[in-house]
């Protein structure tokens, strides 16, 4: 049990902490999202970050037979929370984190729970964050936790903690079986997707050319793409969606229909692929790029202002521009007669 003098020690250390906590925040957040950079799956979710409440934090010291001697000892006071779509990611972000951060303990959540509890489950990494990266002006490093999950586990965390429902114990009788087969239900979700993937992997794995003359989906659209226009082109998360929509309004049903129609325009527009990525180079290196964008004029008339990326720009430096699908769009756009302009 902590002694009132070393709660009311504390007190004023938090409030000292909670001055910055913006700041360490911030700066948690970025090193996860640097660590998921590259990653090629969209979180379902932005990543969340919290500095734990004073109330939170008195509540865990009166409740803990752990004496402790600063708040800087405990595992969560600064949290991130990331939420993916698939369970198969779960492993791979954690594996990433392990590489961007010090890990002193990572375990999972759903091992540790009884058999009379509910599917609340997650994996938890204590990481340890240096002085100069967390609170400033301190010489200890900061402790932080990071839960990663999917939609199904971060939706029942959300509602077992408003309805308190940890245990069975702590259930209603007549609640109990409702309890049970949402707590079921959700995990076979969890299942039930990655299914889903699997047998979108084996879909996708069959050979495009297979299949010429079968009606496009958004799948087989992205295999199609992948084996006509170069690899470095393609972009984690194209609008395959959008364009097969475009397509079917066009009349175009078959990947051979869509052979037809843009082969003979993939070198021109490479072509102007690549002059495009050297223009938007050239003009990064000669006005400078200010709060993601490239400001110049021509003339007293001509202003213009172009908003990049990093990844655009690192792109456009390897001659890349357009990803498959603005490729394709490009091909559709000359096969009906239009002129790409370089002139923007």
């Amino acid at each position: 049990m902590i002694s009132d003098e070393a709660l009311a020690r504390m007190a004023t250390e938090y409030e000292a902490l909670a001055t910055v906590s913006g700041d360490a925040c911030a700066y948690l957040a970025s090193r996860v999202d640097a660590a998921l950079d590259g990653m090629g799956f969209s979180l379902a979710v932005p990543i969340e970050t919290r500095f734990k409440s004073w109330h939170s934090v008195r509540q865990k010291l009166l409740g803990s037979e752990r004496e402790r001697r600063s708040l800087f000892e405990l595992q969560d006071l600064l949290g991130a929370r990331i939420t993916v779509l698939f369970s198969r990611e779960t492993g791979p972000v954690c594996d990433r984190l392990a590489d961007q951060f010090s890990v002193l303990r990572r375990y999972d959540a759903a091992a540790r729970l009884a058999e009379d509890q509910f599917g609340y489950a997650s994996t938890h990494m204590v990481v340890r964050i240096p002085p100069q990266g967390g609170f400033p002006n301190t010489d200890a490093p900061l402790l932080a936790e990071i839960q990663v999950r999917t939609v199904a586990q971060h939706l029942w965390a959300a509602a077992s903690h408003v309805l308190q429902y940890k245990k069975e114990s702590a259930v209603p009788p007549p609640v109990r079986r409702a309890v049970h087969r949402v707590a079921a239900l959700l995990e076979t979700v969890d299942l039930e997707l990655e299914r889903v993937l699997e047998q979108r992997q084996q879909y996708s794995a069959e050979e495009p050319e297979l299949r010429s003359d079968e009606a496009l989906n958004v799948d087989l659209l992205r295999g199609t793409l992948d084996a006509f226009w170069p690899p470095p082109h393609r972009t984690g998360d194209e609008p395959y969606g959008m364009l097969l929509n475009s397509l079917e309004n066009k009349g175009i049903r078959t990947p051979r229909q869509l052979f037809e129609i843009i082969r003979p325009f993939r070198e021109a527009v490479l072509a102007h692929a690549a002059a495009e990525a050297q223009r938007l180079a050239f003009l990064a290196d000669r006005h400078g790029v200010v709060d993601g964008k490239i400001q110049y004029s021509e003339g007293s008339t001509k202003y213009y202002s172009i908003r990049v990326t990093d990844k655009v720009l690192e792109r456009a430096r390897e001659g890349v521009f357009f990803s498959h699908t603005g490729l394709t769009w490009g091909a559709l756009a000359m096969a009906e007669g239009q002129k790409l302009d370089l002139s923007r």
